[in-house]
């Protein structure tokens, strides 16, 4: 139970650092281009050129963000599979030779486990949803806000 819990804890503190970083990105991103374009109210080619060229900057970094979010995501859902492999494969070698009382408290810890597991991949996975949609939403705001004001 209480490893449940710290897992929640892990994933909500990374879900929240996720959405603030994404909204600060965007919304700082979303800000200076604005502020680009308003001043550099210059028709012509050349405006067009370096508005691609930011544009792709900009897709470049969301598609940086998606690859190191899902790395950490992987690393985590890795961890804590390890976590759960090594804790029960660990008990199993260590109580290999012990006698049935301590293949019944063995066999009572990882029911309790198997019970929790399912538990910390529904939080996994909903990290994982909340940290998107939060991106998404984050990167629409600020697409909205220089369509708006520019």
């Amino acid at each position: 139970m209480a490893l449940l819990i710290l897992i929640n804890l892990i994933f909500s503190s990374i879900t929240l650092i996720s959405n603030i970083l994404s909204r600060l990105l965007f919304t700082a991103t979303a800000y200076l281009l604005v502020i680009a374009i308003q001043g550099l109210k210059v028709p012509g080619e050349a405006l067009q050129s370096a508005m691609e060229q930011f544009g792709g900057f900009i897709r470049s970094c969301v598609e940086y963000l998606f690859e190191l979010v899902l790395e950490v995501i992987s690393e985590i859902i890795g961890f804590v599979i390890d976590l759960v492999k090594e804790s029960v494969f660990g008990s199993v070698a260590a109580t290999g030779a012990a006698a049935g009382g301590l293949v019944e408290k063995m066999r009572s810890a990882f029911e309790g486990l198997t019970e929790e597991i399912p538990a910390v991949v529904e939080g996994a996975v909903e990290m994982v949803t909340t940290m998107v949609t939060g991106l998404w939403n984050n990167y629409i705001d600020a697409q909205s806000y220089v369509t708006e004001n520019a």
